[in-house]
């Protein structure tokens, strides 16, 4: 995968966070020393028995899912599984599972779990929710506003605390509690499509899964394991272990924090491979994600996450919800279309996250025929992606897309898209594509949303349609029009087939196939 520098945004991101071990291979550093490189996998189409260690799992050096009653053979393996995974994250013994597994309800991937190898666990039920593989934490933004919160004063930048209003208030927490701390501050979606209650879904500007570390009770000051990525007004704090009623029924919501993951396939026949989300200094390699949508999650906060494949017939990613101070790579990623298949983006990146760097190799998508974005960003803000090569003959809409749409509900506080980047090195469309790029800011505030790379098709609209301000775009456009708009302080050099469509304001430097453009 091509090297990409961070940007001064999301080098934040590493403020305070550990310094994980990345894998090698199959092998990957942990906490308490390396994986056992797992066995070699059996040939294609060469049937494979049961892969049992020395020992029971009480004496041997690692547990499987056979000791806990799972066979190869079974049509539903769910019970037997999450055993294994909350033994192992009960004793700290890693899971070794070369086998492939049939489930019909999701996995819950608990805190502290060490779960390695080849194996492939397909969820087969047909329902949208309890066909889901596994569930690597159980939050839903649908959640944020229903949770108890105390609240707290100004927090800077950079904090690794918050002080209650209330200090008595901190006899609600203790040492080592997972909490969700986040800004008073937000942005209301109104869904009424939702099952009741949760027909209005609150997005706090800033949100992010933290640990305890140290409680003052005189003073009210809590300590946290990681830090704010952001300042906020009014700080406020809850506890990760809600209870909540959704439409599914009585739910308990948790964050897995710490869990390890290398290697592990996973297939959903008729939905998403995982979903949901809520992982907190985690570091997850899935050897593969196949499904409805891929890598589709939320709050993914100070952890690291890699995928080997992912093969789709709707989303590859997306990732939302108040994920913050992560990183995801991901080798390759396919995407086929299917009777099942909807308007929808490939890459959608949404809903108050913040310092994020997000590597992808290759996307074969040249069956993605849809009017509409196959990236895009929307509120938004150091958010850094690199695609080596995006395939996509058939889009009919746009490549990128920075939105920062209006906030007008009730309390709302208008988002901010800002200091985000897309590299593109190498995109291939077609003669259908609408734009390379489009910059949409009815909101008011999209700022520093750069754009990179080497594109090639021939777009019907434009190559560019600008707005917003202080944006850097640099790269190839094979044909079309660069539109300026009413955009401001922009810092453009390109090379363009295309024409300019307007004038840049005095703050702006534009220069198109080495010749500055004035007015």
């Amino acid at each position: 995968m091509t090297a990409h520098p961070r940007n001064d945004h999301t080098a934040r991101a590493m403020i305070g966070r550990r310094r994980f071990l990345y894998y090698s291979g199959v092998t990957m550093g942990l906490a308490g020393g390396a994986l056992a490189a797992p066995a070699v996998p059996a040939a294609a189409g060469q049937m494979r028995g049961p892969l049992r260690g020395p020992g029971s799992s009480s004496k041997g050096t690692y547990l499987i899912p056979e000791d806990f009653g799972a066979d190869v053979t079974a049509a539903d393996n769910s019970d037997a599984l999450q055993a294994a995974l909350d033994a192992s994250a009960a004793t700290g013994e890693q899971l070794i599972m070369n086998n492939d597994y049939f489930t019909t309800k999701p996995l819950y991937l608990p805190s502290h779990v060490r779960w390695s190898g080849t194996g492939r666990v397909t969820n087969t039920a047909p329902d949208l929710v309890f066909g889901i593989t596994v569930l690597p934490g159980n939050y839903h933004p649908a959640y944020w506003d229903q949770l108890t919160y105390f609240t707290g004063g100004a927090v800077v930048e950079g904090a690794y605390h918050m002080t209650l209003d209330v200090p008595a208030e901190t006899s609600n927490f203790a040492v080592g509690d997972i909490v969700f701390n986040r800004s008073d501050a937000h942005t209301t979606l109104l869904r009424p499509d939702n099952n009741p209650p949760n027909d209005v879904i609150i997005f706090p500007h800033y949100g992010s899964f933290n640990r305890i570390v140290a409680i003052n009770t005189t003073s009210g000051r809590i300590d946290f394991e990681f830090p704010w990525l952001r300042a906020v007004d009014v700080s406020m704090i809850a506890h990760a272990d809600n209870s909540i009623i959704d439409f599914h029924g009585l739910r308990t919501l948790y964050c897995a924090y710490d869990a390890q993951v290398d290697g592990i396939r996973l297939e959903s026949v008729n939905a998403s491979a995982i979903a949901r989300g809520s992982t907190l200094g985690s570091t997850i390699h899935w050897g593969e994600l196949r499904g409805q949508n891929g890598l589709f999650t939320n709050s993914v906060c100070f952890s690291d996450v890699s995928v080997d494949s992912i093969i789709v017939d709707r989303k590859i990613i997306d990732i939302a919800g108040n994920s913050v101070g992560s990183q995801f790579h991901i080798n390759q990623a396919t995407y086929t279309k299917t009777a099942r298949s909807v308007r929808i983006s490939l890459i959608a990146l949404n809903e108050s996250m913040h310092d994020l760097t997000i590597d992808i190799g290759t996307i074969n998508a040249d069956g993605y025929d849809f009017d509409t974005f196959a990236v895009r960003m929307s509120r938004v803000s150091g958010i850094d992606v690199t695609i080596d090569a995006l395939n996509c003959a058939g889009l009919t809409g746009s490549v990128v897309s920075f939105i920062n749409a209006l906030d007008d509900g009730p309390g709302d506080t208008q988002f901010v898209t800002r200091d985000n980047t897309v590299t593109i090195t190498s995109f291939t469309g077609g003669s259908s594509l609408q734009s390379f790029a489009r910059y949409d800011d009815p909101g008011g505030h999209l700022i520093r949303c750069n754009l990179n790379g080497n594109f090639v098709a021939t777009p019907l609209a434009n190559a560019i349609g600008c707005d917003g301000t202080g944006h850097t775009i640099r790269g190839t456009y094979s044909a079309g029009d660069l539109e300026l708009g009413d955009a401001t302080d922009l810092d453009i050099d390109v090379d363009l087939g295309g024409n300019v469509i307007g004038c840049p304001d005095p703050d702006s430097t534009v220069i198109v196939n080495g010749n500055p453009v004035t007015c």
